[in-house]
């Protein structure tokens, strides 16, 4: 009878911390595409200020900072020059579309991890809590079958048979999501957020605010609701539930999508970066076995199966529709070779294309047979209408055509298949297993010393900070904690011409300095890492504030004859009334000055 128990739980332990191999093909692809996303659109339009030595922040001033930051490891330590830099830039563009497509998944993960994490200690004041916890995801899952699905991996190997995952990496991947709430309740000790006026304050503070949180503004009591629900609930409550009941595979995905839902919201009434959309792919990658299951009934064309009709002797044909079948996601359409089927050569030599089969449409080929596919795809089945226009099927045909006549030259870019999925050594996993095992406990050690630094630092010493900078484990879930920041305000850069004397806003494209309120001071900045950066050079990192000055003002003259002689980072602040209680009048501090001649 005992025994029994022990294997009940033991059970529930293991489908509780088990991660479907589909829902980690979803995670790859949700973080590859945030990944894509971010690189390409917050980072490269501002490189040279981001990550060059005529930016933020040159390689020298990092080091003499002192910074826990000039401790980590990072690629971009290597050399100065724009050029590496650069070239690592394009490098890890490269990891993270890889890590998309899933090719050489392994070594995309570590590729994109090890690069996201240098370009994060090149320039740690662009980047906030979400980038943190992306890197820590990363981590833990070099060690997780990322590519089993929707992968070139699997397409290569012949395998997408849906499995489960459980191993200290995945134990390690879903703790790590749970912590960084649980630490977050642990963190927020001031009574604002057991009095229900967190969201308030957290609203107030206008460079987070987006315009739905505007409106929101004017709700008291529905901001005290999300108040308590964010710290009494979501925080302290979901975690356990989450531990103790997520075996249950429908109350999990309830738990998913409240959990989505939650940071979805976070992100209409609040600008916090990456932070909402990192935390969503994690809980995607959560989705258990169950709800797979439950979705396959709903595919397109279930009930009425489709066959696709290839070129056997034709390396390309026979490679390329098994591409489309993993990527198009139909898992219930057979390909086979047109030889085995004497109907289908035979309509094969007189269309002189590829064909899908069914008893309802009958017999198609050239673009059409690719429409019709994609109709059948969950995920892009509403591109069908748009695909089927006569000018695009025309401009179809003839893509076909251009691509039929040089299927040999196209057949040796594509990998080999049917490869073999290469062993492993048991003494490396062992041995990884055991690495994965003690940095799980050091990332345990370090959240719990963050609650109270001056008691456990005699359990886990400052010395210890090494691995953790090593390895980019350290992280502390202050989001908002131990309340949002009391005071708030704006930031001018008042640029003073040369010959005139007239202050000019350089933020402002050269209009004449005011020191009035912004209406929507979020539009200020292009990207939420620029509103990051001024937050760390007006607050404890404003000695790298100067570095900023001497860009602007290098900028400014190369690109204008309206030439400044000095500038300045002035800083208006206020003290956030309670609520009903009337804004007062904001103070002026100036952060810091540069004379540009």
């Amino acid at each position: 009878m005992k025994h029994g128990k022990i294997k009940i739980i033991s059970n529930a332990i293991k489908k509780n911390f088990s991660l479907d191999t589909r829902s980690l093909a979803l995670f790859r692809v949700s973080v590859a595409l945030i990944l894509i996303v971010d690189f390409l659109c917050t980072r490269l339009p501002y490189f040279t200020l981001f990550y060059t030595d005529k930016g933020l922040l040159p390689l020298k001033n990092l080091f003499g900072s002192g910074s826990f930051w000039a401790s980590t490891s990072s690629l971009n330590f290597i050399s100065s020059s724009c050029t590496y830099q650069f070239a690592l830039f394009v490098l890890a563009i490269l990891c993270f579309f890889m890590l998309l497509i899933g090719h050489k998944t392994r070594w995309a993960v570590f590729g994109s991890w090890i690069l996201l994490v240098s370009f994060h200690s090149r320039n740690f004041l662009i980047i906030n809590s979400g980038d943190t916890l992306l890197c820590l995801m990363l981590f833990w899952a070099l060690y997780l079958p990322l590519n089993r699905h929707f992968s070139i991996d699997s397409t290569v190997q012949g395998e997408q048979k849906a499995t489960t995952a459980f191993s200290v990496n995945s134990f390690a991947f879903i703790f790590q999501l749970l912590l960084v709430y649980y630490f977050t309740y642990l963190l927020k000790t001031d009574l604002i957020w057991k009095n229900g006026q967190g969201v308030y304050y957290a609203l107030m503070l206008h460079d987070f605010r987006t315009v739905w949180g505007d409106i929101l503004l004017q709700y008291p009591n529905v901001m005290k609701i999300l108040s308590h629900t964010t710290y009494y609930f979501i925080e302290s409550l979901i975690p356990f539930l989450f531990v103790l009941f997520g075996f249950w595979w429908r109350f999990r995905v309830l738990i998913i999508l409240l959990m989505c839902g939650f940071h979805f919201s976070l992100a209409l009434f609040l600008h916090l970066g990456l932070f909402s959309w990192i935390c969503m792919a994690g809980w995607l990658a959560l989705l258990p076995s169950g709800f797979w299951e439950w979705v396959r009934v709903f595919l397109p064309g279930r009930k009425k199966p489709l066959t696709v009709y290839y070129d056997g002797d034709c390396s390309f044909c026979k490679k390329s529709t098994a591409l489309i079948k993993t990527f198009f996601i139909l898992p219930h359409v057979e390909c086979v070779a047109a030889q085995s089927n004497a109907q289908a050569i035979s309509e094969m030599k007189k269309r002189n294309s590829w064909l899908v089969f069914n008893s309802d449409i009958g017999w198609q080929g050239r673009w059409q047979a690719g429409v019709t596919l994609i109709s059948y795809s969950p995920v892009f089945f509403y591109l069908k209408p748009l695909l089927s226009l006569k000018i695009i099927s025309i401009a179809g045909d003839w893509f076909y055509g251009k691509v039929a006549k040089n299927r040999v030259t196209l057949g040796h870019l594509l990998p080999a298949f049917n490869v073999k999925k290469p062993t492993g050594s048991r003494w490396l996993s062992i041995l990884l297993s055991v690495f994965f095992s003690v940095c799980f406990i050091y990332v345990l050690m370090w959240n719990v010393r963050s609650t109270n630094f001056k008691y456990y630092s005699k359990y886990m010493p400052r010395e210890w900070n090494g691995v953790g900078a090593f390895f980019h484990l350290h992280q502390y879930w202050n989001m908002f904690a131990p309340k949002p920041l009391s005071h708030t305000g704006w930031i001018i850069l008042s640029a003073t011409e040369e010959g005139t004397d007239q202050k000019i806003d350089l933020w402002k494209k050269g209009r004449p300095v005011t020191k009035e309120k912004p209406h929507r001071y979020d539009e200020t900045f292009p990207v939420f890492r620029f509103r990051k950066m001024m937050e760390n050079l007006i607050g404890k990192h404003k000695q790298h504030s100067k570095s900023y000055l001497i860009y602007l003002c290098d900028k400014w003259n190369k690109k204008t004859d309206r030439h400044v002689r000095q500038i300045q980072l002035i800083r208006m602040r206020y003290q956030i009334p309670p609520p009903d209680k009337k804004i007062p009048e904001a103070h002026e501090t100036v952060v810091q000055t540069h004379d540009c001649i």
